[in-house]
C-alpha cells in the first residue's frame, strides 16, 4: 500500500514492474486501490509470484502510482518507488553490474520506500540511481519481499512497526507537514468514486465489482501517450507556522558599477 499520497490524488492504481539494470522488463503486475481504503493511504494488495531462475541479479522493483488528478480529471503519475531485489551477501549492497563475484541473496523483508517525482532518465535502472531525484513530500510505499515458500499472509498494520523505514527519514519540513496531514480526515476511495461519477454525470457504481470496473475504466489511458506527472504544486497546503525562506546568494555576469539586490514577496 501507500501512505500520505498528495491531496490531489483520488482513485489510484499501482503498477509494479521489475526491470533489469539495462531497463529490460522482467515482470509486471498491477492492482487497483481497494475501495474500502482511503485515497491518501490506499491499499493495493498486489502479490507478484516471480520465477527468478533466469533473472538478471540486478533486478529492481519499480512501483508507479497512477491516479485521476483532482483538479483536471485526467490520469497522471503520482510518483515512483524502487527497491533492489537482490543483494551481495557480504556487503548488503544492491547488485549494480553484471560482474557477480560475490554470493547473491534475496533482499528479503518489509520495506517503507520513499516516492520520487521522476525516474532516472538515463543510465542503469537501479534503486540507488533515484536517491538524487526529488521526492514527493511525505509520500511512501509499503512493500514486502518474501521467498516463494512463505505465505504472504495478511497485510501487517503499519503501527506494528514491521516495515523497515530507514529509507524514509523525514526532513524537517516533512515532519511539520506530517502534523498537518494527520489532522486531515481520510476520504475513502468509495467517496472518490462517487464524486467522479457525479461530476461526470454517470450513475454511481454499486457493489465492489462495479466499483472496481469503474476505476479500471476511469484509470485507463492511451498507450501511445507519454505519461504526465501530477501537479506537485498542490502536494500540501501552505502552513503559516512552517513558512519559508528566500536566500539571494549572488549574481553572475553583472557589468559596470556597484550592484545590489532587492527582493519582494509581492506577486
Amino acid at each position: 500500500g501507500a501512505r500520505f499520497l498528495p491531496p490531489n490524488v483520488t482513485i489510484s492504481k499501482a503498477v509494479a514492474t521489475v526491470y533489469s539494470s539495462a531497463r529490460r522488463v522482467l515482470h509486471q503486475a498491477s492492482g487497483l486501490a481497494q475501495s474500502s481504503s482511503s485515497s491518501q493511504s490506499p491499499q493495493y494488495a498486489i502479490t507478484m509470484m516471480c520465477e527468478t531462475t533466469s533473472w538478471d541479479p540486478t533486478a529492481t522493483l519499480v512501483i508507479q502510482i497512477e491516479t485521476v488528478e483532482r483538479e483536471t480529471g485526467t490520469v497522471k503519475i503520482a510518483g515512483y518507488s524502487a527497491l533492489e531485489l537482490f543483494l551481495y551477501s557480504e556487503t548488503g549492497e544492491g547488485v549494480a553490474s553484471g560482474v557477480f563475484h560475490q554470493r547473491i541473496v534475496l533482499n528479503e523483508g518489509a520495506f517503507q520506500l520513499p516516492m520520487y517525482m521522476s525516474l532516472p532518465q538515463s543510465g542503469p535502472m537501479l534503486a540507488e540511481a533515484m536517491h538524487s531525484l526529488s521526492k514527493v513530500p511525505c509520500a511512501t510505499m509499503l512493500v514486502r519481499v518474501l521467498p516463494s515458500s512463505l505465505n504472504s499472509g495478511s497485510i501487517p498494520n503499519y503501527d506494528d512497526r514491521v516495515y523497515d523505514s530507514t529509507r524514509c527519514e523525514p526532513s524537517e519540513a516533512e515532519a511539520a507537514m506530517y502534523k498537518q496531514k494527520l489532522q486531515v480526515r481520510d476520504v475513502m476511495i468509495e467517496s472518490e468514486i462517487a464524486k467522479l461519477a457525479h461530476s461526470e454525470g454517470r450513475q454511481m457504481p454499486r457493489g465492489q465489482l462495479q466499483m472496481q470496473q469503474a476505476m479500471e475504466q476511469r484509470l485507463s489511458k492511451d498507450a501511445l501517450v507519454n505519461d504526465a506527472m501530477l501537479n506537485f504544486r498542490h502536494v500540501c497546503k501552505f502552513q503559516r507556522f512552517t513558512g519559508f525562506q528566500v536566500a539571494i546568494d549572488g549574481a553572475v555576469n553583472v557589468s559596470g558599477g556597484p550592484a545590489f539586490a532587492l527582493h519582494s514577496y509581492a506577486p
